[in-house]
C-alpha cells in the first residue's frame, strides 16, 4: 500500500469509499457517527483536496482508502478543551480526520495511522463512542485514551487518543528543506485591477457609502489584511458596517479570481516550476481565507506548492503565520520573498532572511536581497542555500 494526496480526479472514488463506510459502520453498531449527516459533505472533500490536506491510500493503483491529515501547533479547535481527562502533550501535533477504507485490502486503517505518525511523531485523533473498531484498533497502535472532546457536527463525545514518539519527533526536528515562502499579491501576481472593480461594485450595493476606490488606492492597501484594508478605504463606518461590506468584499472577490484569475508577473510560472524542482515552496499572504486557494485553482498552481496559510484563516499576523507554517511543515531553512516593508517586518519577526520583490507594489528598507523581475530569484536563491 501507498500513500499520496488526493486530487480532483480522486473525488468520485473518495465519495464512494465514504458511502462503503457509513453503511459498514451501521452495519457494526456505530450508525450516528457519520450516518445521521450523511458525513462527510461533498464540499468539505473538495476543500481538503485543494488545502492539500486530503490523501488517499492505494493498492495495486486502486484507491482503496481515504482520510484527512494536518499538522501544527493548535491546529484543531475542537481538541482544545477536553474533558475527563488531558492530553499528553501541548507541543504541535498532526490530526487524522475522516479516515475510511473499502474494505478491500486488510488493514488500510492501520497503515494510514502508521503513516501519519512518521510524518509528525506526536498524533491524536478521536471516535465516536459506539464505533468499536477503532477503539480496539488504536491502543494496539500505541494511542493512549485522554478524555472526551465535542465536535460541532453533533452533541455525541468523542473519545480522544494521542500517540508521542519522542525519537521520532526529535528525527524531524533535524530535517532541514531548502524552503521558499512567497506573498501572494505583488509578487507571484497583481489583482489591483480587479479588486478595484470588485470593491467598487460591493460598495456601491451600500447607498450611504460614497467612497470609491482607485488604481492607486488599491496598490497602496495590497499586502495588508482586510481589517487594516477596511480601516483605510472605510474609517467613517461602524465596526459593525464595516466588517459587513468587508466579508461581502472578500468573497466576491475569491468568487471572481477564482474563475478569473488576475495578472501574472512575466515569467512566473516558468520560474515557480523550476524552483519547485529544487526549494520546498509555500504561500502566506494576509489576504482573507479562500484567497490563496482561487490564485492556485485559477492558474493550475496547486501541485507546486506544499502548503499555504493566510490571516484570514488563522487570524493571526504575516510573522507568526510563517512561523506556523515552518513549524507544521519541520521547516529549518527558509527565505521570505515580498514585495513591502510589511513583508520584510514579518520575515524578520519569523526569523529568516527577506528577498524583496522590487517589481511589486511596495518599498522594502534593508532587505536581505532584492529582485527586479521573478526570472531572477532562481540565481538570487544560491546566495542563500548553498
Amino acid at each position: 500500500m501507498k500513500i499520496r494526496k488526493s486530487t480532483e480526479a480522486d473525488f468520485e472514488r473518495i465519495m464512494e469509499i465514504y458511502r462503503y463506510a457509513r453503511n459498514f459502520m451501521a452495519d457494526h453498531g456505530n450508525p450516528r457517527q457519520w450516518g445521521i449527516s450523511n458525513w462527510p459533505p461533498e464540499d468539505l472533500i473538495h476543500s481538503d483536496i485543494l488545502q492539500k490536506k486530503g490523501y488517499v491510500c492505494t493498492h495495486e493503483g486502486r484507491v482503496i482508502g481515504t482520510f484527512f491529515f494536518d499538522y501544527g501547533k493548535e491546529i484543531e479547535p475542537t481538541y482544545r478543551t477536553i474533558e475527563d481527562g488531558k492530553w499528553l502533550d501541548d507541543s504541535a501535533y498532526g490530526v487524522v480526520h475522516r479516515l475510511a477504507g473499502d474494505g478491500s485490502v486488510k488493514g488500510i486503517g492501520k497503515f494510514c495511522l502508521e503513516w501519519a505518525c512518521r510524518q509528525c511523531g506526536h498524533l491524536r485523533v478521536d471516535t465516536h463512542g459506539d464505533n468499536l473498531v477503532m477503539q480496539s484498533l488504536l491502543p494496539k497502535l500505541g494511542f493512549q485514551y485522554c478524555g472526551m472532546i465535542y465536535v460541532t457536527v453533533d452533541n455525541d463525545p468523542r473519545l480522544a487518543y494521542e500517540i508521542i514518539n519522542r525519537e521520532k519527533c526529535s528525527e524531524l526536528g533535524m530535517v532541514v528543506e531548502k524552503a521558499v515562502i512567497f506573498d501572494l499579491d505583488g509578487t507571484l501576481w497583481n489583482a489591483a485591477g480587479s479588486a478595484c472593480d470588485i470593491w467598487n461594485r460591493v460598495l456601491e450595493r451600500h447607498g450611504d457609502i460614497t467612497v470609491r476606490v482607485t488604481q492607486k488606492m488599491a496598490e497602496s492597501v495590497m499586502g495588508k489584511t482586510m481589517k487594516e484594508i477596511g480601516e483605510i478605504l472605510l474609517p467613517e463606518c461602524t465596526g459593525e458596517v464595516r466588517e459587513m461590506i468587508l466579508d461581502e468584499i472578500g468573497k466576491e472577490e475569491v468568487r471572481y479570481l477564482e474563475k478569473h484569475g488576475a495578472v501574472l508577473y512575466d515569467g512566473m510560472k516558468e520560474t515557480i516550476a523550476s524552483l519547485h524542482e529544487e526549494y520546498g515552496l509555500y504561500i502566506v499572504s494576509n489576504c482573507q481565507d479562500g484567497y490563496v486557494p482561487a490564485f492556485l485553482h485559477a492558474h493550475q498552481m496547486e501541485r507546486y506548492f506544499k502548503d499555504i496559510e493566510m490571516s484570514g484563516r488563522t487570524g493571526l499576523d504575516k510573522g507568526k503565520n510563517i512561523r506556523l507554517l515552518m513549524e507544521r511543515n519541520h521547516i529549518k531553512s527558509a527565505v521570505y520573498v515580498g514585495d513591502t516593508q510589511g513583508d520584510e517586518k514579518a520575515a524578520e519577526d519569523a526569523g529568516i532572511p527577506f528577498i524583496y520583490a522590487a517589481y511589486g507594489f511596495g518599498k522594502a528598507v534593508s532587505p536581505n536581497a532584492a529582485v527586479d523581475s521573478i526570472k531572477e530569484l532562481p540565481k538570487c536563491l544560491d546566495r542563500f542555500f548553498q
